[in-house]
């Protein structure tokens, strides 16, 4: 279910809108709460009601990590080098009240990610302090304090080319705007491990994660 709401996300505003709006749980919840006191045996009243369950899952948990995926924090910004020493700007020792969340709505988050998710493997729990592209471009550490809001100096500068993915490899998500690192290919299967946002770091295949946009925008980085 969540993989068929990624789809249909990618290619329609209508659900990338909903996720932005802060009353789009609350009005669902209201609306499937009207489904509920009918008590009706008719399908199709019963198949909406599935529908909003589904949609009340998948928004928030989609808008927990399209809403953190770009931070604009609150105190001094900082930066990290390429390995062809680009400067890269950064944001130092974010807070889980920079998120503008409590720890206890984080770990509610990576319980949702698990649940909706259950081939990936929590390598890291949730951290508020750095995201997908400073772990995969510049320190996979859970000691790693720099959140990274785009990447692409890495593969502009000349510091990485574009190529075939094997173990090691920089993976980047293109429209989705998300980073990851591969762990390993076989056939089809190309394993990543990749942070989720202030989320922990999964080892998931490449293609399941919150990140997959429609049309596969993918391209391996060495």
């Amino acid at each position: 279910m969540q993989e068929g709401f990624n789809a249909v996300y990618s290619a329609f505003n209508g659900l990338q809108e909903l996720t932005k709006r802060t009353d789009a749980i609350f009005e669902l919840e209201q609306f499937q709460n009207k489904i509920g006191a009918l008590k009706t045996t008719d399908n199709k009243v019963i198949a909406q009601g599935l529908y909003v369950e589904v949609l009340i899952e998948s928004v928030s948990s989609q808008s927990l990590i399209s809403s953190n995926s770009v931070v604009t924090p609150y105190f001094t910004n900082s930066s990290v080098k390429t390995p062809k020493g680009t400067s890269v700007s950064t944001f130092k020792d974010l807070t889980w009240a920079d998120h503008g969340i409590t720890s206890a709505q984080a770990t509610a988050s990576q319980a949702a990610l698990v649940a909706a998710y259950p081939n990936a493997t929590v390598v890291s729990t949730q951290n508020p302090s750095y995201n997908c592209h400073s772990y995969a471009w510049y320190s996979t550490s859970t000691s790693n304090t720099h959140w990274m809001n785009s990447a692409s100096s890495y593969r502009t500068d000349g510091s990485y080319t574009s190529g075939t993915g094997q173990a090691g490899s920089k993976v980047d998500y293109g429209a989705a705007d998300h980073s990851g690192i591969v762990t390993g290919v076989s056939g089809y299967n190309v394993g990543v491990k990749s942070k989720w946002g202030f989320n922990g770091v999964f080892q998931h295949n490449y293609n399941d994660c919150p990140y997959v946009m429609g049309a596969y925008s993918i391209t391996f980085w060495n």
